[in-house]
């Protein structure tokens, strides 16, 4: 069984990579010292730092990045930078490019690459890059990476994007935002030594949320959050907390997971060999089935169950606190602790 998993996970992680690297068909591929950066439309973008005016303001910003570090903050004038920083002097097909497009489907995008589109050599050069948006509401944030870390912050001012998605291979992402309509986080990391972590912080209200990775922490600190696909991680631990949150769906395979959350509709665990520490507040009423999972291969199991509540009533394998009207369901093969707050 756990053969079969860790197959399955290996077809997914060279799905997920094959396609946050074939976004807008373009693909790199290492080939000795060079990293091949096509894309499409090369001909139209432009080289080096700029400044755009009110003009052409951007609803969705695209970025494709490979190394270093990419900041996007916000500001208060209707203009985009983009700044890049070099350790040395290079050609401008070494350079930031970016293009600003009015004709995508859905608004007008500003496209920003690594550099020019061909096969290059970047040994010895590092590039970190720091785009400066307009506080406007609606915006449509996306990037895509290899190693490289992404920090964003919107959450200085009040509005709602339309998307947050970041897909990388082994880059992290802390993220600060106010609200969202859909938030979409993705990683294929191959074992590393490189501690990746997946962040984000909201201090609105989520309207969608997935957050998946392999061998990359996943924390999520949210204010509220409507709809949840899978948010977890399988070799590295998954923190959470929302204060309120409909139906809240989290997964692990090999480490802990430790969620918080202070009002809920229904809670649903999925976990593999690591624990499952659940914080709910005082007052809390539910029925908490646990589903023992014994068909895990070798790895050692645990029966241990700790419900810190007063007045727990139970029944095989559900545990029942007040009148249980809120369902937990945690499928596991290791020790739950569900304390109170």
């Amino acid at each position: 069984m756990k053969n079969l998993a860790k197959n399955a996970l290996s077809i997914l992680c060279a799905f997920l990579m094959i396609f946050s690297l074939s976004l807008l068909a373009g693909c790199g591929l290492f080939g000795g010292s060079e990293y091949d950066f096509t894309y499409r439309s090369a001909d139209k973008y432009t080289a080096g730092n700029t400044e755009i005016d009110d003009e052409y303001v951007s609803e969705h910003l695209f970025v494709r990045w490979y190394q270093g570090n990419v900041t996007v903050k916000t500001h208060d004038k209707d203009t985009i930078i983009i700044q890049e920083e070099i350790n040395k002097q290079v050609d401008d097909k070494y350079k930031v490019h970016w293009w600003y497009s009015p004709e995508q489907t859905g608004g007008t995008t500003l496209f920003v690459e690594f550099c020019a589109s061909e096969k290059l050599d970047f040994s010895g050069i590092t590039k970190n890059l720091t785009i400066t948006i307009p506080r406007t509401d609606g915006n449509h944030l996306s990037f895509d990476t290899d190693s490289a870390n992404v920090t964003v912050d919107t959450s200085d001012f009040d509005n709602t994007l339309s998307k947050l998605s970041f897909a990388t291979n082994e880059g992290s992402l802390n993220a600060k935002i106010d609200s969202a309509d859909e938030v979409k986080i993705s990683g294929c990391n191959d074992e590393t030594d490189k501690d990746v972590v997946f962040e984000l912080t909201s201090l609105g209200k989520v309207y969608w949320l997935g957050m998946n990775s392999s061998y990359a922490k996943v924390k999520a600190t949210l204010n509220e959050v409507s709809t949840m696909d899978v948010v977890g991680s399988v070799y590295k631990d998954t923190e959470f907390f929302c204060n309120k949150g409909k139906k809240v769906k989290l997964t692990n395979s090999n480490a802990k997971i430790v969620a918080t959350v202070l009002q809920f509709d229904s809670i649903e665990i999925s976990q593999y060999a690591g624990q499952t520490v659940l914080n709910l507040p005082a007052d809390s009423q539910f029925s908490a089935t646990i589903s023992r999972e014994k068909d895990y291969g070798e790895i050692e199991t645990s029966d241990v169950v700790q419900v810190d509540f007063e007045n727990v009533t139970k029944t095989d394998n559900v545990y029942k606190v007040g009148d249980g009207a809120k369902p937990i369901s945690i499928k596991t093969a290791q020790a739950v602790y569900i304390n109170k707050i």
